[in-house]
């Protein structure tokens, strides 16, 4: 049984997922055994005893207080009488998920009003079973090996276009990219635009946490983050307190990232002078932003491209340079402490100092992280004090993404021309790659579906510097 937290429960009802009210009684159980879920700091965080759901069964059932919401519950209802599948997502506590397809065995309410509406309802799990918050997890499932299959592709719907960064909200893939442009695609082989800003905004990353998207701005006036949470209404942010460096619309607000319990991590750079400094912001809820981290590199002109944890460390990297490429400096910044003071560490001696770093990832199995830097590099290490280099030789161009799938047991990375590499051994090699199509795609995302569609799936966002091209691929995986 889950102890001592009401057990937020949403449906996906095509669109958006849509809450449907608060468990109090409730009765959990995996593979017929309960879950227990108990304190595990002064943040009233909490923590599933058994880790990696993966395909266990799983049973939720209990009642509570419903939200009173006319055309969930007609959903419901329906899905009771035709059987149909539907993505649940359940919340404890500050933020913790479980989520994934489920068939509705039963499902009632009572009561008319807001404050005496009440519903029960029953859920049997019919796939994997996931835990964590969004893309972002602190919890570390067990993989189901899936290895993409070739050859990738074109998804149909839109073309031409520059995408920038993909995601998996636990119900579809978003993709958000140049002209303040975002698409959806729920089977992984269509798209369909969902959001066309109107301004030329530069989408630059994503990620999603408890119901709330937030999208990194590039090149604007000052640093900017936009969130919503239905792709309708847009709330604009602007991040005070530093002048986030747009010279040339090339800088500014690189990506961002969420972590469970801790919040949003913006990265990129601020301007000082002449020259510009590797920053971070820091958002607990994506309303407003700390800048009392923003300009964590003092000594240093450079940038962050990439910031990722393993749910103690959070870890950044980017490139220090002074202008000239003999002089500048590959590096990482660290924290322990959840952001609140953070360690700078030039890497230069392992990783050489013209490879300007684009992406970091983590194995939370194996304790295995990878950065994906330019000139064919990849870059591997479990402790930080040995790194290796991974030379996969003359045909890969600049790295510009890099993903693991905690899901799939995967390392993916693209580079700019068009290439993806994939590695099946934990990043020792990456022997495997396969093109596009076109040398003058650039890969500059990569998502998987978590385990949620029938035919289990990777996706890729790329641009199109010929403005002719499909600028998303898909591949199964096997």
């Amino acid at each position: 049984m889950f102890q001592g937290r009401n057990l937020l429960i949403e449906v996906y009802t095509g669109s958006n997922y849509e809450a449907v009210g608060r468990l109090v009684s409730k009765s959990i159980s995996l593979a017929s055994q309960a879950i227990e879920v108990t304190d595990i700091d002064a943040d009233d965080w909490r923590q599933l005893d058994d880790r990696g759901l993966g395909d266990k069964s799983m049973s939720i059932s209990g009642g509570g207080p419903f939200f009173n919401n006319e055309s969930t519950s007609e959903f419901l209802q329906d899905a009771v009488f035709s059987g149909a599948l539907v993505n649940v997502r359940a919340t404890i506590g500050s933020g913790r998920v479980i989520y994934g397809v489920f068939k509705v065995t039963s499902f009632s309410t009572t009561g008319e009003h807001i404050s005496a509406a009440q519903f029960s309802i029953s859920l049997e799990s019919a796939g994997i079973i996931h835990t964590g918050s969004g893309q972002s997890s602190s919890f570390c499932p067990t993989p189901s090996p899936c290895t993409p299959s070739t050859p990738f592709s074109a998804v149909t719907g839109v073309t031409s276009q520059q995408a920038n960064d993909v995601i998996w909200d636990g119900a579809r893939f978003i993709i958000v990219g140049e002209g303040g442009l975002i698409w959806s695609s729920e089977d992984g082989q269509t798209i369909s635009q969902i959001y066309n800003s109107g301004n030329g905004d530069n989408f630059t990353g994503i990620d999603y946490a408890n119901g709330l998207y937030a999208i990194s701005v590039l090149g604007a006036s000052n640093g900017r983050i936009v969130t919503t949470t239905d792709f309708t209404t847009f709330n604009d942010i602007t991040i005070t307190g530093a002048t986030w460096d747009n010279s040339s619309s090339v800088v500014g607000v690189r990506n961002i990232k969420y972590f469970p319990g801790v919040g949003f991590f913006a990265v990129g750079a601020v301007f000082s002078g002449v020259q510009r400094y590797p920053a971070i912001a820091f958002s607990a809820d994506g309303v407003a932003f700390d800048t009392s981290y923003s300009r964590i590199v003092t000594d240093f002109a450079g940038e962050i491209y990439d910031i990722e944890w393993d749910g103690e460390t959070i870890i950044a990297v980017g490139t220090i340079d002074d202008g000239a490429a003999e002089n500048s400096e590959t590096f990482r910044v660290y924290s322990t402490d959840g952001g609140q003071n953070w360690t700078f560490q030039i890497l230069s001696s392992s990783i050489p100092s013209f490879h300007e770093l684009r992406g970091i990832d983590y194995n939370c199995q194996t304790g295995t992280w990878i950065v994906a830097g330019e000139y064919s590099r990849l870059f591997r290490t479990t402790d930080w004090s040995t790194i290796t280099e991974l030379n996969l030789g003359g045909g890969a161009g600049h790295f510009r993404s890099l993903h693991y799938s905690d899901y799939y047991g995967r390392w993916l990375a693209g580079d700019v021309n068009g290439d993806i590499y994939y590695s099946v051994d934990d990043g020792l090699t990456f022997p495997n790659s396969h093109n596009l199509g076109s040398a003058a795609l650039v890969v500059n995302g990569i998502a998987d579906d978590q385990g949620m569609l029938p035919n289990r799936m990777y996706f890729v966002a790329c641009d199109d510097e010929t403005s002719s091209l499909n600028f998303c691929y898909y591949t199964e995986c096997i």
